[in-house]
């Protein structure tokens, strides 16, 4: 059972734009809230405000409801033993008769349960009058949403490590890289597509990284596949791992792909390729495995519809040198642990000669902090926000593209940050451009 906030709820349903759940929700009173495949909207989000819900549980994939309920005081009474005061922790539906969790069993409720022949109901039983109230608040100022999808099979789901994947459904992806700024244009795109990211940077530790974190996919460039795959294969024990190998270079691809496919690997795919694409192959492969890691199109369309919240957090630049940065704040886009994607107005009329499909042209005012750029300087970023951690890192610039009215970077962190992103609940996430 992990407890979180309902602020964290609020945040995640505004930023999102909809949630889909993967587990129970209960409320502290032991009344079920939500359960798997239901869909929280916007409208759910002023309800799970801090003001009207402080804290719900959610019980982990690898949990027992009954022992769950009785944790939490819900018991199974028959109706001849229910006392007027008691109320319904889970909804009940029986003929005609639909009550939903947090009904108070009156003595008019008991008679038409009776007439469709009910037994007995789970009720809450050791709640205090305020929590039970206060849960009851919640459920008739928002109906309970309507079920929209199914639930992963729980075979094929390892047990979860962070609130958010139990609310919303993705992969676990593992990207071997040894290039920073290859591995951070991967990283950029399954993040958007809302997947969890585990960076490797060396193809040897890529067993070691697949043993303790069981990944469902492992993107891995043409000239490692053959290692990685074999490792994965034959030496470990991670056969459940669908490999795609991935590769700018088509005539390495052309190469080195059969052979990759021969020792284990499992698709192919050359870049560039939009982040949707790289998330329908992820998509594709996962329903192979019957483990569902996408929302359904009406909830992919509310998301698009509903009203994204500002956000919470800002991002500074400065010269790790003492100077003066040409860009001092911008506008977060991606966040992962190992580098960022940001945007900012333009910092003069644009030159289209200083642009590089793939690195920072010379020519750029920004060229002092790029990768490549063996003289220049590192870049201080700073995350600050309410509530969450402060985050500071050195980096370098990998790219920089030009947008309509603004600029778009890529950043490397000279240091990976494992679980930093994690703690980044509230930013606001665009369309991977």
């Amino acid at each position: 059972m992990r407890e979180i906030s309902g602020e964290f709820l609020h945040a995640e349903i505004t930023r999102m734009g909809s949630i889909v759940v993967q587990t129970w929700i209960y409320h502290p009173s032991g009344i079920l809230l939500h359960a798997p495949g239901d869909v929280l909207t916007a409208e759910h989000a002023a309800a799970f405000a801090p003001s009207v819900l402080d804290r719900v549980l959610l019980q982990e994939v690898t949990e027992e409801r009954k022992a769950i309920r009785d944790g939490l005081g819900v018991a199974l009474v028959s109706l001849g033993a229910v006392k007027a005061e008691d109320i319904l922790a889970e909804e009940v539906t029986a003929g005609r008769v639909r009550l939903k969790a947090g009904t108070a069993l009156d003595a008019a409720v008991v008679e038409s349960l009776t007439k469709e022949k009910v037994l007995s109901v789970p009720v809450c039983r050791g709640a205090t009058p305020a929590s039970i109230k206060w849960a009851r608040t919640y459920l008739e100022a928002v109906p309970q949403a309507p079920v929209k999808m199914i639930r992963p099979d729980p075979l094929a789901a390892a047990a979860t490590t962070s609130a958010w994947a139990l609310l919303t459904p993705r992969a676990k992806v593992m990207a071997v890289f040894p290039d920073d700024m290859a591995r951070l244009r991967i990283v950029n795109a399954v993040v958007a597509a809302g997947h969890e990211v585990i960076e490797v940077k060396a193809f040897g530790d890529a067993l070691a990284a697949a043993k303790a974190q069981r990944p469902d996919a492992v993107l891995v460039p043409p000239e490692g596949a053959i290692q990685i795959c074999d490792d994965l294969r034959r030496k470990g024990e991670t056969l459940r791992s669908i490999v795609i190998c991935v590769t700018g270079d088509a005539a390495k691809l052309a190469t080195i792909g059969p052979k990759a496919i021969e020792a284990g690997a499992n698709d192919v795919l050359q870049q560039p390729a939009t982040p949707g694409l790289l998330a329908d192959r992820i998509r594709c492969w996962m329903r192979l495995r019957n483990k569902v890691v996408a929302v359904p199109p009406s909830v992919a369309k509310d998301r698009r519809q509903a009203e994204r919240r500002a956000a919470a957090m800002t991002l500074r630049l400065a010269d790790s040198g003492g100077g003066k940065s040409p860009v001092t704040t911008a506008t977060l886009l991606e966040f992962s642990d190992g580098g960022l994607r940001l945007e900012y107005g333009l910092l003069e009329p644009p030159d289209p000669g200083h642009y590089r499909p793939h690195g920072v042209h010379p020519g750029h005012a920004l060229f002092a902090y790029a990768k490549e750029n063996k003289l220049g300087r590192d870049i201080i970023f700073t995350l600050t926000g309410k509530d969450v951690p402060t985050f500071e890192s050195r980096g370098r610039f990998t790219h920089i593209l030009l947008q309509p009215g603004s600029e778009r970077v890529g950043v490397c962190f000279l240091k990976a940050h494992p679980g930093a992103a994690e703690r980044v609940t509230t930013i606001q996430r665009k369309p991977m451009g």
